[in-house]
């Protein structure tokens, strides 16, 4: 189960995403979708 800071770094990045969709920017659910599988790319930030 991810813990509060990683659900709250995939809320952030699937904002982003999305504000990027409804200006017709690419959009990276690469990214949203590793992040889910493996958590945060930076693990010791605090």
């Amino acid at each position: 189960m991810p813990s509060l800071k990683e659900e709250l770094n995939i809320s952030l990045l699937e904002k982003h995403q999305a504000w990027h969709e409804a200006r017709g920017a690419e959009s990276t659910p690469k990214v949203v979708s590793r992040l889910r599988k493996t958590g945060p790319l930076l693990k010791n930030v605090k």
